[in-house]
């Protein structure tokens, strides 16, 4: 990093990291140096408790190191509260996070426009995909427009975190119907994160659908 910052002359620091598996743990560790003359400028680490957690160290890091090199502490605590999905790119992040503020006021028109955005810029943002799936099924639009949007969602869904893996899911199986498979995700979605707020919305819809009064009532 050092050798391609140089003849730039434009970079004061790089940052370099890495990840050590400790059993069914993992530790990370970053550090930040200056280009000119190398000194340490910040470092931190974590461990986490299984491979699921990784982003989320990830994301902690970014924020501490950041903060430590000088960045906006409003800013960097602003970006903390981004929505906690899987993607490569952060300006689809950002679109997708502003887009579930709008999904969450069930703005779904202004939501469907922020998420369409976010799945643009990264195809394979499956989350992305499967929330402007539902924003175009809840506007009352045509099977036609959603349903391949939620299918391709289900495709990139394998190898994501259960978490999102569990809500895609059951949110496609509802979508075509098939209610038991969409509870199922959902119960599995919700065992690891209980207040899922839209996990918790959508499987009372999927007990109240399949004549589960009392499942319905109590979510």
């Amino acid at each position: 990093a050092r050798k391609a910052a140089l003849p730039d002359g434009t970079i004061d620091l790089i940052a370099t990291g890495r990840i050590d598996r400790l059993s069914s743990r993992y530790a990370l560790s970053v550090q930040v140096d200056r280009v000119v003359g190398g000194a340490r400028v910040a470092q931190a680490s974590v461990e986490v408790a299984d491979i699921d957690a990784l982003l989320e160290g990830v994301r902690s890091l970014g924020a501490a190191v950041r903060a430590a090199v000088g960045e906006d502490r409003g800013q960097v605590a602003s970006d903390q509260r981004l929505a906690r999905v899987t993607t490569g790119s952060l300006d689809a992040l950002l679109d997708y996070s502003a887009g579930l503020a709008l999904v969450d006021q069930r703005r779904w028109a202004a939501a469907e426009l922020r998420l369409a955005d976010a799945a643009r810029r990264d195809p394979a943002f499956a989350s992305a995909l499967i929330m402007l799936a539902h924003c175009q099924h809840n506007q009352g639009l045509a099977e036609n427009r959603w349903m391949p949007v939620a299918e391709q969602a289900m495709q990139l869904a394998a190898g994501l975190p259960a978490r999102e893996r569990y809500f895609i899911e059951g949110s496609y199986y509802q979508m075509k119907g098939e209610l038991p498979r969409a509870i199922a995700a959902y119960e599995a979605l919700l065992a690891e994160q209980p207040n899922d707020f839209w996990g918790n919305n959508n499987l009372a819809i999927a007990y109240r659908e399949s004549g589960r009064v009392r499942e319905d009532l109590e979510l």
